[in-house]
């Protein structure tokens, strides 16, 4: 497939703003993904606008080139990926970016779409027509939106012969006509791509709106392809936009103005555009009473025959100039190109001097057509009306008879991998059979996507997840029923931590730290819970910050004869807490080292904190806060704690990170350690969990995204299986797990509620 390729908006420095496009070489990895194209029309506060362009149209490569799964997957996960950047940044600096988005994809003949925000997609299909994306673009309310970082539905398309897209941000559509940029559509092609370009430039008025125009030819089409057709009327002698491709501006032929009926946009281009063969004709203007002469051969006719069909021939005509809408050219006036009839158009660069305008004549309106003439428009009118729910519904039935194609196809695919991981599993090959099964639910649920539930995908789904139970080493937890509390809609609990009989949890969005106390079954909880810390409150003369972490302190002989809970906030602050003494502060040596503390930890009376501010974690003795802590990390050591998102020690210091990366330490250095990734790694870990006894030796993920608890070997890194809820969504926005290995425990924490099960292990 070639693909030719014009910029809208000007070259600066070298390069377009606000566009990608990457077209990998043949052979190399990249290339199994197929060409890449993107645009993004950001809108927001002039600071920082060309950086943050560019950080997401990298973000949305990297995405487009790492994902896995299918092209239309991939497509969506990357417009995701800028949507969450976007989001991620307006939180961050409280600016109101807005963008238009939209990433192609193109492997060998097969096209897909999606996008974001106020852009727009004009796309021909094989037939000639061009459709708008997404389908609503042209609505009147559409500015009026509730949710502009919504992802538009996915489109694709098989390119036969050839094709074409316009795409580009909103602003394109205010300040050139629909018409317009539908005309460019549809009557570009390769030759005249740039000059279309530049003629869209041209009547935009500006230069700096990004967008695409993209022309596809399939291979050994090149030399088959016609010229572009003749425009449709040659323009008046003041015209300063003449007829021309080669020369640049848009071919004449645009300036037909091609209807836009509700919301979606369809021309129809002629034969010999899209790769046929098409009898030569000349479209007279409308305001022409006689036919030019036709160039259809009559030599084989007879004189009355001939002379019978050119009467005919200039009927039809004359009735179809006075049915069909005006297609003249538009006249200049001023040297300024006028609208096409019917059209609005928005220009703030073009002054006319009213001198210079002559009046036009007074409007006189045709007389009211009579008799047969009359009778034969209501005629024509009733016909139109039969007509058109006809053609609609073979429309309709054809693109269904498509879709049901396509889906079948996908299912084929999909119970042909099944049986390929079947056949692994009985060769004892667990990788190839998870992959085969994954690639097997992605093909039909993508078959799901275009026809919906049939029996057929059901069935298919059924076995497939029968056989994911076994090779995904799946371990069903039965007792989600029944939570043990739930929590209020503004609450945000991040955190629990279990000793003996009492339950604490964490509450980020109350700010609060609260207690519950498990009944001596230990099934249940025997109170709705109790603060025993809370953000704002002031405790030995110190405010309390926003609340970070918490750990369990045990009893120091010498220094602290009661077990704590220790609570960190983000002012660097650490407080205490025991049933007996109530809230306290822990004092620390001055001047205290840490930047940023974001964990603690205590592991056989010593306590460590994380701090990625200093990229450091610190030690202090059993009871001796007062002096200065010892780093853990050597001056020689290259660590970083960027990103470090939970610590876990069992004699190593485990770090969870943002990305899902587990680290391991052992007395100040990294020591090699990496998770089995034959099952997809965790998509959003939330949580980790260092088992401490001899009897289980486990490191144990909660994936927020997947709603599922992985456990890992933690010597190995080989996978043993993941906990997932037998029925329902109870572990739908996991955020902490905490295991009491002597009762043989998991607590989980939702941001809904707080579950317990026994250890399936």
């Amino acid at each position: 497939m070639t693909v030719h390729i014009a910029y809208l908006a000007d070259d600066q420095a070298g390069g377009t703003a606000g566009v990608r496009v990457v077209e990998p070489p043949p052979q190399t990895q990249q290339a199994q993904r197929g060409s890449f194209f993107a645009v993004v029309d950001l809108q927001g506060p002039p600071q920082g606008f060309a950086s943050l362009t560019e950080r997401l149209l990298s973000a949305m490569q990297r995405t487009y080139y790492s994902s896995k799964g299918t092209q239309s997957q991939v497509l969506v996960e990357t417009v995701r990926s800028a949507q969450q950047l976007l989001q991620t940044e307006n939180a961050l600096t409280k600016a109101n970016w807005r963008a238009g988005v939209i990433c192609i994809g193109l492997m060998n003949d097969r096209l897909a779409l999606v996008g974001m925000g106020d852009a727009f997609a004009f796309v021909t299909t094989d037939g000639g027509d061009v459709n708008v994306y997404p389908p609503d673009r042209l609505d009147e309310d559409i500015q009026v939106q509730t949710d502009p970082f919504a992802v538009w539905p996915l489109h694709r398309q098989k390119i036969d012969v050839s094709g074409a897209i316009l795409t580009g941000g909103g602003r394109w559509l205010a300040l050139v006509s629909p018409r317009t940029l539908a005309g460019a559509t549809a009557y570009v092609d390769a030759d005249t791509c740039q000059d279309a370009a530049g003629g869209l430039r041209e009547q935009a008025g500006v230069g700096d709106i990004p967008g695409l125009l993209l022309v596809f030819r399939a291979e050994g089409n090149d030399a088959a392809t016609p010229p572009p057709p003749p425009p449709l009327a040659p323009p008046s002698s003041s015209s300063p936009r003449p007829a021309r491709q080669a020369q640049g501006g848009l071919p004449t032929a645009l300036y037909a103005a091609p209807p836009i009926t509700g919301t979606a946009v369809t021309i129809a281009r002629p034969a010999a555009q899209m790769g046929g063969s098409a009898p030569q004709a000349v479209v007279a203007s409308s305001s022409e009473t006689t036919a030019p002469d036709t160039t259809v051969p009559l030599a084989e006719f007879s004189a009355t025959m001939v002379a019978g069909a050119k009467v005919g021939l200039g009927r039809a005509r004359e009735l179809l100039t006075n049915m069909l809408p005006d297609r003249t050219p538009p006249a200049s006036v001023g040297g300024v190109p006028a609208a096409p009839p019917g059209m609005i158009v928005q220009s703030a660069t073009v002054a006319i001097a009213r001198d210079d305008v002559a009046k036009p004549a007074p409007y006189v309106p045709p007389p009211r057509a009579v008799g047969g003439r009359a009778r034969l428009f209501v005629a024509v009118a009733v016909i139109i009306l039969l007509l058109v729910p006809a053609v609609v519904a073979g429309m309709y039935w054809q693109q269904g008879a498509t879709n049901r194609a396509e889906a079948e196809s996908l299912l084929d695919l999909g119970q042909a991998r099944l049986l390929s991981a079947q056949d692994a599993l009985d060769q004892a090959d667990q990788g190839t059979a998870r992959e085969m099964l994954t690639q097997a639910n992605n093909y039909v649920v993508q078959g799901e996507e275009i026809l919906g539930r049939t029996k057929r995908s059901s069935d298919l789904l059924d076995q497939i997840k029968v056989e994911q139970q076994q090779v995904m080493q799946i371990v069903p937890l039965y007792g989600l029923t029944q939570p043990l509390t739930t929590f209020a809609a503004d609450a945000d609990p991040q955190q629990v931590l279990v000793i003996d009989q009492d339950v604490y949890v964490l509450d980020a969005g109350k700010g609060q730290v609260i207690k519950y106390r498990m009944e001596a079954t230990g099934e249940s909880l025997s109170d709705e819970g109790q603060v025993v810390l809370a953000e704002r409150d002031t405790v030995d003369g110190i405010n309390v910050g926003a609340l970070v972490d918490i750990s369990w302190q045990l009893p120091i002989p010498g220094y602290e004869d009661k077990p704590n809970l220790l609570v960190l906030d983000d002012g660097n602050h650490v407080f205490r807490y025991n049933q007996v003494d109530g809230a306290g502060s822990v004092s620390f040596g001055e001047p205290n080292p840490w930047k940023k503390a974001t964990q603690l930890e205590v592991f056989s009376g010593r306590l460590y904190v994380a701090d990625p501010g200093a990229n450091q974690i610190y030690r202090y003795a059993p009871g001796t806060y007062a002096t200065l802590p010892d780093p853990w990390f050597g001056p020689a050591t290259q660590v970083s704690l960027q990103g470090a998102k939970v610590m876990r020690i069992d004699g190593d210091i485990w770090v969870l990170f943002d990305d899902g990366k587990v680290v391991r330490y052992h007395l100040g250095e990294q020591v090699p350690f990496g998770l089995d990734d034959s099952v997809a790694l965790p998509t959003e870990a939330v949580d980790m969990y260092v088992a401490q006894s001899t009897s289980d030796k486990a490191l144990y993920l909660a994936d927020a995204a997947e709603e599922r608890i992985l456990f890992f070997d933690k010597e190995t890194g080989n996978f043993l299986g993941q906990f997932q809820a037998a029925e329902g969504r109870p572990l739908r926005g996991l955020r902490s797990i905490f295991i009491d290995e002597t009762r043989g425990t998991i607590f989980i924490l939702t941001d809904e509620a707080l579950y317990q099960q026994r250890l399936p292990r």
